[in-house]
C-alpha cells in the first residue's frame, strides 16, 4: 500500500514528505510537478511552492528486506541531502563544524527512521 508521511517544520517554513515505496513516490510526483522519477533506492527532491518549501524523500523499503544497517545508511544519506538543501535555501552557511547542519540532519534522520519503522 502506498503511503506518504508528511511533517511541517514550522521553524524553517518547510515540509518534509516521505514515500517508502514507488507508489508513494508516484503520489508525491503527482502532487509536486517538479519532482523527478526516483532512479535509485533513495532520492531527495527540493520543491518551492506558494505554500512553502517541500522536501520530498524516497526510501525504497522493499529493497532493504529488514536490513537495518542498510536503512541507517540510506536514511542518513537522504537526511544529509535534505538538510543541506534546506540550509542552502535559507542562506545558512555550514561546514564540518556546523551545529545547524548536525542538528538538522539528526532530526530529519530520526523522523525518517520513525516513518520507515512506524
Amino acid at each position: 500500500m502506498a503511503q506518504v508521511r508528511s511533517y511541517q517544520m514550522d521553524i524553517y517554513g518547510a515540509w518534509l514528505h516521505l514515500a517508502t515505496d514507488r507508489r508513494g513516490w508516484g503520489t508525491l510526483r503527482r502532487r509536486f510537478e517538479n519532482v523527478p522519477p526516483a532512479d535509485a533506492i533513495g532520492f531527495t527532491s527540493f520543491v518551492v511552492k506558494r505554500d512553502g518549501v517541500h522536501i520530498c524523500m524516497f526510501l525504497d523499503m522493499g529493497i532493504l528486506d529488514g536490513n537495518n544497517v542498510g536503512l541507517v545508511e540510506m536514511l542518513t544519506h537522504e537526511a544529509t541531502h535534505a538538510s543541506t538543501m534546506l540550509l542552502d535555501h535559507i542562506g545558512e552557511e555550514y561546514n564540518g563544524q556546523s551545529e545547524a547542519l548536525a542538528y538538522l540532519t539528526g532530526f530529519i534522520a530520526a523522523w525518517l527512521w520513525i516513518g520507515c519503522n512506524g
